[in-house]
């Protein structure tokens, strides 16, 4: 009887449902929601005749019938026994709240009108803490879409009852459940279920973990409604610091509960990271943020707001920039400071807390490049940034702790972020110059000292050769012979391997190869530390040097010599620009060109000084050292291939091809070619014919004869004088 009833009701609604009367609204939606608690049946034809009231009759209701009407949804929507119908009710309640909105821009002022909204989140709240997850989340997406959608309209007043009424009661109870559950899965162990049940997911196979999803989604909730009223919400400020005193403390509470999990922690730092973005006094274009727009919505100065709306707020008031509270940055920003601190120094680090050092890390990079300028610029704040970075590095990366969980390598992990967060952040402020470089100096030794720590000890020493490059000359005039210290004993130890067989390991590959990384760094001394230090540091770089020329057993690969020339060609353009007159050094320095045995490297070692002794070099010391050193190699080379010429094919070989390389590149000048005409001579009866043919090159080229015939014709003077 009951169902032919609603049935019939269901028909009426169909038919006539535009001529019910006001005083007939009240009867009808009583009778749906006492249909709710009814059996299946009888529930599914009651909830058609809501939908249809709600589709297409609610607009012509009065706003006491409507807030019973909200009522009677919010009803289906706990009590429904098919899931199906609760979730279509939740939705219908996000029709209602549109047409709430639509209401109040056509009803200005309309208090009745407006007095639904606490009505709508009433409801939303109650079924947020409904016991099936699906609904749960449902209930609890449409909460905060609410808020982001239609937030440009509310008051104070709506403001205070969605934040303080709604939400923020909402998520302490949801953390009270897990709390209670997490105590009962512990008192009860593990006790197989008495009848089947569903086999699910990992991340959801339990009560407190579907309600840790539940209260991700208000934390997210709570970001986005921040986001897209910041103006809105910033009108009212000294409300706004008691809710952000709130806020502040339930984040503190959730990230440090033991019992929240690690998305549930993850979560509020990145609603931390939007209350910093939103306090910062700095710009912040937070349309670049992630966030879901609702319909009729537009963005307006970086914050998104509903297109019907802003005419009716441009014409009761043009807001000005906002004033921001400086103690609300403070207090969001020692919060996470004390974070990140207590996860670096628990007793035992876990792969959870290295997920949730990355996060804070992601975090303070994100707020520094917004807030450099402003709150940031204090280099007191640097420092404590950067001790978090080095805590956490040692901790989480660098531990010695046997009992450390295993350190996951991938370009996203937490060395990863820390290590590209300085360049990221611009190498920061000059102030911490010389702390970054011995921040990055102290992992690279730390990890060299551990063979687990392969990869991490390869992108240390690029971020250090990077580093080098972009701090200021005083950090690199200080901290020269640290970086220089640490980099020495990949080359000390001849480990440099010039083939790596193709049968080795991934990491053992890069062990092999580590010297070559190092070498970047090297690289970074010679081109950018060098006209900062004194000629002792140039003395200590040129026996490192020394030790990467140095050629191993076997033949390098071209890749291994295509590094050797780049450390040759740097050095050689840096002593040309230096100022150095210790004669040692400069003859050290010449005699290292002319100390490798490789043909490429030797005969590139040739050209260098070739280079260096002509007028091309400014600096005259190291011109004339080279000079001489480069007419004794010749003198030598010459020797060496006539005397060689009878020696086995490759010596020969060697020693000719040296002869063809400075004949070649041989200064064509009259004087250059008279330091070393002897040795000229005994070539140029030689049986090689191009090296006779270079050598009488040379002699043509320099035009040896116009310079000598009018010395020979000087008239000369005897003993005493005369003609």
């Amino acid at each position: 009887m009951k169902e032919r009833a609603l049935v019939g009701l269901l028909d009426l609604l169909q038919t006539t449902g535009h001529l019910i009367t006001q005083d007939a609204w009240p009867a009808i939606l009583e009778a749906l929601g006492t249909s709710a608690e009814a059996d299946a049946r009888c529930q599914v034809v009651a909830f058609k005749s809501l939908r249809l009231i709600v589709d297409d009759l609610v607009v012509g209701m009065q706003s006491p019938s409507r807030r019973a009407c909200i009522a009677c949804v919010g009803v289906y929507a706990s009590c429904a026994k098919d899931v199906n119908i609760s979730l279509t009710a939740v939705n219908e309640l996000w029709t209602l709240a549109d047409t709430i909105a639509k209401r109040k821009t056509t009803l200005t002022d309309d208090d009745d009108e407006v007095a639904l909204w606490p009505t709508a989140f009433s409801e939303l709240k109650q079924i947020a803490l409904d016991t099936r997850p699906e609904v749960r989340n449902c209930a609890i997406n449409t909460l905060f879409g609410t808020a982001v959608t239609h937030g440009a309209q509310f008051r104070l007043v709506e403001w205070t009852i969605f934040l303080q009424g709604t939400v923020l009661p909402l998520a302490h109870q949801l953390s009270a459940v897990v709390a209670s559950d997490t105590k009962m899965s512990v008192a009860d162990g593990d006790v197989p279920p008495l009848t089947p049940v569903v086999v699910l997911h990992h991340s959801r196979d339990s009560v407190a973990k579907q309600y840790d999803e539940s209260r991700v989604l208000v934390l997210a909730g709570v970001s986005r409604v921040l986001q897209t009223n910041t103006a809105s919400l910033l009108l009212h400020a000294d409300w706004f610091v008691t809710v952000w005193k709130d806020l502040i403390g339930y984040i503190a509470a959730s990230c440090t509960d033991p019992s929240s999990s690690k998305e549930v922690v993850l979560a509020g730092i990145q609603t931390l990271h939007t209350l910093l973005q939103i306090a910062s006094t700095s710009s912040q274009d937070l349309s670049l943020a992630p966030l879901r727009a609702g319909v009729g919505m537009r963005v307006v100065n970086g914050v998104c707001t509903s297109t019907s709306d802003s005419l009716d707020m441009s014409a009761k008031k043009k807001p000005t920039l906002l004033s921001r509270d400086p103690q609300l940055w403070t207090q969001a920003f020692e919060l996470l400071l004390r974070l990140a601190h207590d996860r670096a120094t628990g007793d035992v680090p876990s792969a959870q807390d290295q997920d949730i050092a990355g996060a804070m890390v992601t975090v303070f990079v994100s707020i520094y490049l917004q807030s450099k300028d402003t709150e940031l610029h204090d280099v007191v704040q640097l420092d404590r940034i950067l001790h978090v970075f080095d805590q956490s590095m040692h901790r989480f990366v660098l531990t010695t702790q046997p009992n450390a969980p295993p350190l996951v390598i991938t370009t996203n992990s937490l060395h990863a972020r820390i290590l590209n967060s300085y360049d990221e952040c611009g190498y920061f402020d000059e102030a911490v110059h010389v702390a970054i470089v011995r921040h990055v100096v102290g992992f690279v030794s730390a990890a060299a000292s551990a063979p687990t720590l392969v990869f991490v000890l390869r992108h240390a020493l690029q971020c250090l050769a990077k580093m080098y490059e972009g701090v200021s000359p005083v950090a690199q005039s200080a901290t020269f012979a640290e970086v220089l210290a640490v980099v020495r004993p990949f080359f000390n130890s001849k480990s440099k391997t010039n083939v790596v067989p193709a049968s080795v390991s991934a990491t053992d590959r890069a062990a092999m190869t580590m010297w070559q990384h190092a070498l970047k760094v090297l690289l970074a001394l010679i081109g950018c530390g060098m006209p900062t230090v004194p000629q002792s540091g140039v003395a200590a770089l040129l026996q490192v040097v020394e030790g990467v020329l140095h050629p191993g057993d076997t033949l390098a690969d071209d890749d291994v010599v295509a590094l050797q020339l780049a450390v040759l060609d740097r050095l050689v353009r840096a002593m040309m620009l230096s100022r150095y007159k210790d004669t040692a050094l400069t003859s050290r320095f010449a005699a290292l060109l002319q100390s490798n045995d490789d043909p490429r490297v030797a005969s590139a070692c040739i050209q260098h000084m070739t280079i260096l002794s002509g007028p091309a070099n400014p600096n005259r010391a190291l011109r004339d050292v080279c000079r001489q050193q480069l007419n004794a190699v010749f003198v030598q080379a010459i020797a060496s291939f006539l005397e060689g010429a009878t020696s086995p094919g490759g010596i020969a070989n060697s020693h000719r091809n040296r002869v063809v390389v400075l004949l070649t590149t041989w200064n064509r000048s009259p004087q250059s070619v008279l330091e070393v005409f002897s040795s000229l001579c005994q070539c140029i009866t030689c049986d090689d014919a191009e090296v006779r043919g270079l050598v009488q090159r040379i002699l043509i080229d320099s035009n040896v004869a116009a310079v000598c015939l009018p010395l020979l014709q000087l008239p000369h003077k005897d003993q005493h004088g005369f003609l």
